[in-house]
C-alpha cells in the first residue's frame, strides 16, 4: 500500500506532539503528580510532627516534590520555546509510505527511513508515534490520515 500524508508543523502541532509523546512514556507522564504527592506528604509530616522529633525529614519531601513538579513544567516550557523559535515551525512535511520505506521531505530535509529502523509503533488518543532506533520520534496526528485503512497499515507494519 502506498499513500502520502502531509503535516503542517505549527505551534499547535508541536504542543500536541509533546503531550502525546509524554503520555506514551508512563514514568514521565506522572512526574508532576509525583511532585505534588511528595510535597503534600512533606507538609503533612510537618503538621503531624509538632514535637520536631523527625527533624529535617519533611523538608526533604517538600524539596523533592517542588523539584519534580518544577522540572516537569520547565522542560515542557523549554521544549516549546525552542520549537517556537526554530526554523522548523510553520512548515509542511510530507511522508510517503510504501512497503519498503518511508520517504520524508520538508522545507529543510529530505530522506528515507527503512521500516526495519522503526523500534516501535504506538497509537495514542490523537495520533501515531513512530519511534526510531536512534530514539527520534515521528508523530502523525490521526486527523491527517484519509481513512482507517492507512492507520491500520502503519500499525500492522511492524508485525510483518
Amino acid at each position: 500500500m502506498n499513500f502520502t500524508i502531509s503535516i503542517f508543523a505549527d505551534k499547535n502541532y508541536y504542543q500536541e506532539t509533546y503531550e502525546e509523546i509524554l503520555k506514551s512514556n508512563p514514568p514521565k507522564k506522572w512526574e508532576d503528580i509525583l511532585g505534588i504527592i511528595l510535597f503534600v506528604f512533606g507538609i503533612s509530616l510537618l503538621i503531624i510532627d509538632k514535637n520536631k522529633t523527625i527533624g529535617y525529614f519533611p523538608y526533604f519531601f517538600i524539596g523533592a516534590g517542588l523539584y519534580e513538579f518544577t522540572k516537569f513544567h520547565y522542560l515542557k516550557y523549554r521544549w516549546m520555546k525552542r520549537m517556537s523559535n526554530s526554523k522548523l515551525i510553520n512548515i509542511n512535511n510530507k511522508f510517503e509510505f510504501s512497503n519498503e520505506k518511508i520517504l520524508h521531505s520538508g522545507s529543510y530535509s529530505k530522506g528515507e527511513i527503512s521500516w526495519s529502523l522503526i523500534n516501535s509503533i504506538k497509537k495514542t488518543k490523537k495520533g501515531i508515534i513512530l519511534r526510531l532506533e536512534n530514539k527520534t520520534c515521528i508523530y502523525i496526528p490521526l486527523r491527517n490520515f484519509e481513512n482507517q485503512e492507512q492507520i491500520e497499515y502503519i500499525l500492522n507494519k511492524k508485525l510483518q
